[in-house]
Formats: C-alpha cells, structure tokens, sequence
C-alpha cells in the first residue's frame, strides 16, 4: 500500500504561514540531522527566506498533517534536504525535489546521499577534498 503525503511549497505564502513553516522546518531539521556548525548557516538563510527573500523556496512534506521532511532550495541549488528516517525510502524525498533543482554539494562521506541525487538524474561534476558538486541539466 501506497503511503499518502502532500507537499506544501513556501512560494505566495502569507507571512503567517512562512512562521509556521519556519518552525515546523527548524524541529525537524534538529531530528534529522546532527548539531553542528552548519545549523547557524541554514538558520540563517530560513531567516533570509522568512524576511522574503526570492532566492528561496521552501517545501515542506507531510504525512497526516504531520511534517516529515523538507527541502530548502536557494535558486536552483538544493540548499538542504531532509526526510525523517522512518519516512525514508517511500517516495517522500524526491518528490521534495522540484524540477528546477539543478545543483546540489554534499559531503563525500553521505554515500547514500550521493546515491539518491544520481538516482535523480544529478551527475559527479567537481570533487573537493571534502565535498562533491552534482549538477543535472
């Protein structure tokens, strides 16, 4: 049986629903990922977002009015991405990614996060000493 999520993007929103979007992207983010450095550069560009900035678009996954993953693009780049683990593998996270996410940088050490961006038609195009650059076109 087929799971039943909806996503809602952050373009045309209110700024009512932006705060609300805002924190329900903040808990997850905490749930999904680790504490680290990069917290203070992703609450900062939702920040950035709130306040209207173009550059950003928001989407936000749910299950049962439950949010359960999201995706924050900057332009075309895949800002950051993330899906809770017991909802994972069903469909959730590329649906999350539109059709005009064209970049994305992630570590080299999130093998299976390469592996879901080629299986979404993102291909290597530059490696770093600790990152790798895939771009679809």
């Amino acid at each position: 049986m087929k799971m039943r999520f909806s996503i809602i993007s952050s373009r045309n929103k209110n700024i009512r629903v932006r705060v609300k979007m805002l924190q329900e992207v903040v808990k997850l983010h905490f749930k999904i990922f680790e504490r680290r450095l990069w917290d203070l550069i992703f609450l900062a560009s939702l920040v950035e977002w709130l306040m209207g900035s173009r550059k950003y678009e928001l989407f936000i996954a749910y299950f049962k009015n439950t949010p359960v993953g999201f995706c924050l693009m900057r332009e075309s780049r895949i800002w950051q991405i993330g899906v809770l683990k017991e909802y994972r593998r069903l469909g959730i996270g590329s649906s999350l990614v539109p059709d005009y996410a064209t970049v994305v940088k992630t570590p080299k050490f999130r093998i299976n996060a390469i592996k879901f961006y080629e299986k979404l038609g993102f291909k290597k195009k530059k490696e770093t000493k600790r990152s790798i650059w895939l771009e679809r076109s």
